[in-house]
């Protein structure tokens, strides 16, 4: 199979001058049309029916879970590991379902609630006039982080809890 690439898509974008210089430095010589042996292009321009071994690609099929931000949480969040997500990656949500809509909206309201409270704390401690925040304000906002904290208890005092404690 003659080593043939094609470059698809607008060449103004990234930097196909350098993909072409250094697939040519390794033997390739460019073409048009379907008979290559490596396209180099947007995704958009991948007709996975027609690939044909040994014919490659620079994209995968069904890369989603790894190369979307979406698929990437989706498939942490799946995953059976013990390490929370979290704790390396932001929350994110794929707000294609109710349920993760609803998700989405008790973050935001607690995340809200307590950079407030965060502030509220700042001003008081700074000697800031306490009018800052109305008392009904501070109250739902405190309300909000317990019910997080609640949760996050009972969640913890479960019987199908599998954490371990560590003294």
């Amino acid at each position: 199979v003659p080593k043939v690439f094609v470059i698809t898509g607008n060449p103004e974008s990234a930097n196909l001058d350098v993909v072409r210089e250094e697939l040519i430095n390794r033997g390739f010589t460019e073409g048009e049309g379907e008979e290559f042996l490596l396209k180099w292009g947007p995704r958009s321009k991948v007709d996975w029916k027609t690939l044909a071994p040994p014919q490659l690609v620079n994209h995968y099929e069904h890369d989603f879970a790894l190369t979307t931000k979406s698929g990437l949480a989706e498939a942490l969040q799946a995953s059976s590991s013990p390490v929370d997500s979290r704790d390396f990656y932001p929350t994110s949500f794929h707000l294609d379902r109710a349920s993760a809509i609803f998700e989405f909206a008790q973050e935001f309201k607690f995340s809200k609630a307590w950079c407030l409270l965060k502030e509220w704390l700042a001003h008081q401690e700074g000697g800031i006039v306490p009018e800052t925040f109305s008392d009904a304000v501070i109250r739902t906002a405190l309300q909000v982080v317990k019910r997080r904290m609640e949760d996050i208890d009972s969640q913890l005092m479960a019987d199908t809890n599998e954490a371990k404690q560590v003294d």
